[in-house]
């Protein structure tokens, strides 16, 4: 993902676990969650009467393995440094 690159919030309906490892991340950063994930028990889409919803933000490493449920919604957060973060998503979810 290049500058200003993140992702909405979201889900992985078809996946039991979701994932990223993460092997580059920005190292000039403005702010100190730049780049980093956002777990949340809200999406972006969907009404909400208030803000109350708890959120935890993670801020990888360089060969972290960050795991979470995949009905949890989760985004990137952006990051403005011209360097790039790279990783590997993944869901894991039962043979068919």
């Amino acid at each position: 993902m290049q500058q200003g690159g993140h992702l909405t919030s979201h889900i992985h309906e078809d996946g039991w676990v979701s994932g990223a490892l993460y092997l580059s991340l920005p190292t000039d950063k403005k702010h100190q969650d730049e780049g980093s994930i956002e777990l949340s028990t809200h999406g972006d889409d969907y009404p909400k009467k208030h803000d109350d919803f708890p959120t935890k933000t993670i801020a990888p490493a360089v060969g972290d393995i960050v795991m979470f449920p995949s009905s949890v919604f989760h985004r990137t957060i952006p990051f403005s440094s011209n360097e790039e973060r790279i990783c590997i998503a993944f869901d894991l979810k039962p043979a068919s």
